[in-house]
Order: C-alpha cells, then sequence, then structure tokens
C-alpha cells in the first residue's frame, strides 16, 4: 500500500495549536498514520484532545502559550518525559490579524510577532538538542501563501511579514542542521475555513 510509506509508528509528534482548525486536522493525520501524540494550545475549550482520544489515538495535552518566552522549552521537556523522545515538531499555533497599516498599533503588532515569529523560533530552539542527540528528527513550521504574496485585499502587512519570517527561518535551520539529520519544512496553505477565520 502506498500510505503505508507513510507511517510514523512510535514516533512521537508534538503538535502546537493541536486542537482546532488546521493543527487538529494534523494531529489526525499523525495519529492515524501511528504517532504518539502531545498536541498544545492555550486552551481545549473545543475538545480536541478528546476526539482524538476518542478516535483511538495515544493523545496527550499540554496547555500553554507560547507567547510565554519559557513555555516552549517546558513543552518540549514535557513531550520527551511522557513520551520519551520528541520526533516530529509541527509548529502550527499561530494568530492572524487584519489592520490598516496606519491603525495598527504595538499592542497588536507585538502579539502577532510573539505567537507566529517568536514561538516558533523558540520552539524549534528547543526541539533542536534533543533531536540531535538521537541522531535526528522533523520539524514541519505552518507558513502561509501570505508570507509569499500580498494577499490583496485584505490589509494584513503584519501577519505577512510574520509568515515571511516562518518561511525564512525554515530555510535557515534545514541548511543549518541537515548534517545533523534534522529534516525542517515549511507549507503554505492558503485560505482556509477554520474556527479562527470565521470569527
Amino acid at each position: 500500500m502506498i500510505l503505508d510509506k507513510f507511517r510514523v509508528d512510535k514516533k512521537v509528534a508534538l503538535v502546537t495549536g493541536g486542537t482546532r482548525g488546521i493543527g487538529l486536522a494534523i494531529a489526525y493525520a499523525l495519529g492515524e498514520a501511528g504517532a504518539k501524540l502531545i498536541v498544545s494550545s492555550r486552551t481545549d475549550k473545543h475538545g480536541g484532545l478528546e476526539s482524538l482520544q476518542k478516535a483511538g489515538y495515544d493523545a496527550t495535552y499540554f496547555q500553554a502559550d507560547l507567547t510565554d518566552p519559557s513555555k516552549p522549552q517546558e513543552l518540549v521537556d514535557f513531550a520527551i518525559k511522557e513520551k520519551g523522545s520528541i520526533d516530529i515538531l509541527v509548529n502550527n499555533a499561530g494568530v492572524a490579524q487584519h489592520g490598516e497599516m496606519e491603525e495598527f498599533n504595538d499592542e497588536l503588532l507585538n502579539k502577532i510577532m510573539d505567537t507566529n515569529v517568536d514561538a516558533v523560533f523558540r520552539m524549534c530552539r528547543s526541539a533542536i538538542t534533543p533531536m540531535k542527540k538521537q541522531g535526528g528528527g522533523v520539524i514541519l513550521n505552518i507558513g502561509s501563501i501570505s508570507g509569499l504574496v500580498s494577499n490583496i485585499p485584505q490589509p494584513q502587512v503584519a501577519y505577512n511579514a510574520s509568515k515571511a519570517a516562518v518561511h525564512m527561518l525554515t530555510k535557515s535551520l534545514a541548511s543549518d542542521f541537515a548534517e545533523h539529520n534534522i529534516r525542517v519544512n515549511a507549507i503554505a496553505p492558503g485560505y482556509m475555513r477554520t474556527d479562527m477565520t470565521t470569527l
């Protein structure tokens, strides 16, 4: 079977923002492929963990606001303590905020950059060391088509800039850590109908 080539049995996959939307869909796919899951989010009011467990997947939850600089390391440490390793890291947690440039205040700017860039950087930094020690791993960063093109007519210059940073971070990490058997990639989803985009 072709899909057998995509099995990740007994691998530990950590998915940030993994209790709804794109992150939950990724967690389902990894669970179906045999991974042991750690999913994190600021809240699981949507019942994502429960739905994964009801589907029969080995899933554990860690509540974390990743804009807190201490939380990425705590999350990686938790994953290793609970499951023994971290083989796959999916940096999916993110926020989108539209706004005209002249009216976009520093509070909104910081919210976007703290979540979409700083937290992703810290998650990668925290995961790299254990991945090197175990002989390799995979990091998948969720970028956006908006990090590659200006998504007119939506006024989202800060969001676009944050996702462009994710793509460049990914390229840099991929070249820096290839020799350690750590594969780093990004995907660039287009507009998708999720809880976040319909709010």
